[in-house]
C-alpha cells in the first residue's frame, strides 16, 4: 500500500516498554501514515491531547496495566472526553477471556492476542481499519457514542430542574383553572341578576349591579392574565 493510499486517521501507541512499542509501530507503519508512540506513563495524556488520535493502542505487558493506564489517561487528559476514539488492547493468551469481558463491558473497544509472539500481525491492522471505519460511520451518521453519553449526563443533570418547573407549571395551571371557574360563576350570576332587574323594570339598579359584578369578574381574570 502506498503512502498516498493509506487510510486517513491517527494512531497513538501507549506503552511503558520502548522496544515493544516500536515493534507495534513498525507493523502499523505499513498501513497507516500517522502513528505516534507514548512509551512513558507521564507522556500518555500530553501526547493524547496533542495528537487527539482516532485509535488508541494499549501495548502494555498485562491487561491490568492497560486498565490502569487507560484509567489514568481519562483522569489526566483534557481532551479525551471530547475526542471520539477507539481503544484496542493487546493481550496474551491467558488474558483472552478477561480481554473479552473488558470489551463486552465497554472498557475497551477491541482486543488482540499479541503477546508474547505476534502470530497474526494482520489481525492488529484489521482491527485498526475496523476502528477507523466505525468512527467514520458514526461521524457521518451524526452523534457518536461519547457525545450521546455526554448528552445523557446533561439530561440527567437537568432532570431535577425540569421536574421542579413542571411542578410549578402544574400549580399555575390549577390556579388558572380555579380563576376561570370563578370568573365563569361570577359572569353567570351577573347576567342572571341583570336580566332579573330588567324584568322588574329597575334599569338603574341593573346598571349599578352590573358594574359591581364587573369588578368581581375582573379580579379572577386579572389573576389568569398574571
Amino acid at each position: 500500500m502506498t503512502k498516498a493510499s493509506r487510510p486517513f486517521g491517527s494512531i497513538l501507541i501507549a506503552s511503558e516498554r520502548p522496544a515493544e512499542a516500536a515493534l507495534v509501530k513498525t507493523l502499523l507503519n505499513n498501513e497507516f501514515s500517522v502513528v505516534v508512540i507514548a512509551d512513558h506513563p507521564d507522556q500518555i495524556a500530553p501526547t493524547f491531547d496533542r495528537l487527539q488520535p482516532d485509535v488508541l493502542v494499549l501495548a502494555f505487558e498485562t491487561l491490568e496495566k492497560s486498565e490502569r493506564h487507560n484509567l489514568g489517561l481519562y483522569r489526566q487528559s483534557q481532551e479525551i472526553h471530547l475526542r471520539p476514539h477507539r481503544t484496542i488492547a493487546l493481550c496474551n493468551e491467558a488474558e483472552v477471556t478477561r480481554a473479552y469481558e473488558l470489551c463486552r463491558d465497554e472498557i475497551f473497544d477491541d482486543y488482540i492476542l499479541f503477546w508474547p509472539l505476534t502470530r497474526d500481525a494482520p489481525c492488529l491492522l484489521m482491527a485498526v481499519h475496523h476502528a477507523l471505519r466505525e468512527l467514520a460511520g458514526s461521524r457521518e451518521g451524526g452523534i457518536g457514542p461519547m457525545e450521546l453519553a455526554a448528552q445523557v449526563r446533561s439530561l440527567t443533570d437537568l432532570e431535577p430542574i425540569l421536574e421542579h418547573g413542571m411542578e410549578r407549571g402544574g400549580q399555575h395551571i390549577e390556579a388558572t383553572d380555579r380563576a376561570i371557574a370563578q370568573a365563569g360563576s361570577d359572569i353567570g350570576k351577573a347576567i342572571s341578576g341583570f336580566t332579573r332587574r330588567l324584568a322588574e323594570g329597575d334599569l338603574a339598579g341593573s346598571l349599578q349591579a352590573g358594574k359591581a359584578r364587573e369588578r368581581n369578574v375582573s379580579t379572577p381574570m386579572r389573576q389568569i392574565a398574571a
